[in-house]
């Protein structure tokens, strides 16, 4: 009785473990528990260093960068950052500073909670509190303990500028630039000052009406000395009034020196009337020289003549 009652447990465990074996054998395996057949997942992870002090970098506009278009962004990168606070200070044409907070502590905006990220904002520099002048953009990053990261980015808006060259032609040309399309530009005024200061009266002034952009300035035909000239742009309204203080730009002109073709008379203090004079003179001597020789010889032919006869 015993022995058949453990006959009949053996039985059941191996149709048991037959029973799990099969089931096993049909279970999906991970390659096909997608609908549709294989596919295979990959997952990309960009990861960026951050120090561990607040760090601004990457800070746009170029510092010491000049616009003649007011519509310019300010953009930079941070990083280990709690708070951002960003201030403008504007210089207008009179030099009265305007300090103008862009982003500030309290701002929503300025809470970046250590989380490394980038900042940009459109800025029309022609705006109510803005106008042609020096910029000055200050970037703080507040971190930990009140740790910061100052960063500072220096530019201006000029209505005008310009630069000289001298071109294919052995001409010098002042090339200027500028907002054709801005209404409030009517006329451009150019003074030209040489190393002393002295305003060159032959080349200044010289009005530009726009929306011309190229102007010669007549350095060889009025035998200007070599050396460094100023050149000042302003940029004028329809009344008259200038928009901002003269751009300043650098030509340094070098005059080439004129052969002397008459080096071997040239310290004998003879003038140019001297000269026609002597030609003049030489010329009927010549000539009268000429005549004498032509009528003695048809004398002598003639003598000739009666000789023969």
């Amino acid at each position: 009785m015993k022995k058949t009652k453990k006959r009949v447990l053996g039985l059941l465990g191996l149709v048991l473990v037959v029973i799990t074996t099969i089931f096993a054998a049909f279970l999906p395996g991970p390659e096909a528990s997608a609908e549709g057949g294989i596919t295979s997942v990959t997952d990309t992870i960009s990861v960026r260093v951050v120090g561990s002090v607040p760090d601004i970098l990457n800070v746009k506009p170029i510092n010491g960068s000049v616009f003649i278009y007011p519509d310019q962004d300010l953009s930079f990168d941070y990083e280990n950052v709690e708070y951002l606070t960003i201030t403008i200070r504007y210089t207008d044409k009179d030099d009265v500073e305007h300090i103008i907070p862009l982003l500030e502590k309290d701002d929503p905006e300025s809470f970046v909670d250590y989380i490394p990220g980038s900042y940009s904002t459109p800025l029309d520099l022609l705006a109510e509190d803005y106008g042609y002048g020096e910029y000055r953009v200050e970037i703080v990053g507040i971190g930990f303990n009140d740790v910061k990261d100052f960063e500072t980015v220096e530019f201006a808006l000029y209505p005008v500028v310009g630069e000289a060259n001298e071109a294919d032609d052995g001409k010098v040309y002042l090339d200027l630039q500028y907002d054709t399309e801005n209404e409030n530009i009517n006329t451009i005024g150019i003074n030209i000052y040489d190393e002393n200061g002295n305003l060159v009266n032959v080349l200044s002034p010289i009005t530009v009406n726009a929306p011309d952009m190229r102007v010669e300035l007549p350095f060889a035909e009025n035998n200007l000395p070599t050396g460094n000239y100023r050149i000042e742009i302003t940029a004028y309204n329809a009344e008259g009034e200038a928009l901002y203080k003269p751009y300043i730009t650098y030509y340094y002109y070098e005059m080439i020196p004129v052969p002397n073709t008459g080096a071997l008379f040239s310290n004998l203090n003879i003038s140019r009337t001297d000269y026609l004079v002597t030609g003049l003179i030489i010329f009927f001597l010549a000539a009268i020289l000429g005549i004498v020789f032509i009528v003695k010889g048809r004398s002598n032919k003639s003598r000739l003549n009666k000789k023969r006869r």
